[in-house]
């Protein structure tokens, strides 16, 4: 079963396996199906399931993008699995898009004239450094967009 709840977002069934009290597996048997390798392995369910969404998010994604369609349920789903269980996970695009927008924005923004000078003797990279302070303190990890400037 898959459901478009609105634009962007999407509900699939996904089914989740412990291999051991440390390690599990999950997958969604619709995208296993269609090729799509999507089974991710984790040391815990949450792991798991964050990971799965990770990796659906960015199919679904390249399908939109694509404008193909998202894969829909075609397998016939056991009513109880011989090993773990299933579950529902939502997985909305639009979101995914919005946090890994790396478009560049300007800002002004006003800093004391001794800081200035001085970094300008350093031949500072005020947008880099501005990009890796601003991360740090949202507590946000990410490539570095300024590698290739």
């Amino acid at each position: 079963m898959m459901v478009m709840i609105t634009n962007h977002k999407y509900v699939y069934i996904a089914h989740i396996t412990a291999i051991s009290d440390n390690e599990c597996t999950a997958y969604v048997p619709a995208f296993k199906e269609l090729g799509y390798a999507t089974e991710i392995k984790a040391d815990s369910i949450t792991n798991a399931l964050d990971a799965l969404n990770d990796k659906v998010v960015k199919i679904l994604v390249e399908c939109e993008n694509t404008n193909k369609l998202p894969p829909d349920e075609v397998v016939k789903l056991k009513e109880q699995p011989e090993h773990g269980a299933f579950t529902l996970i939502q997985l909305d695009t639009a979101e995914y898009r919005r946090k890994h927008d790396n478009t560049l924005v300007r800002k002004s923004v006003t800093i004391p004239k001794y800081l200035n000078d001085e970094a300008v003797s350093y031949n500072a990279n005020f947008s880099k450094i501005l990009t890796d302070g601003l991360e740090k303190y949202c507590e946000i990890q990410r490539k570095d967009i300024y590698d290739n400037i």
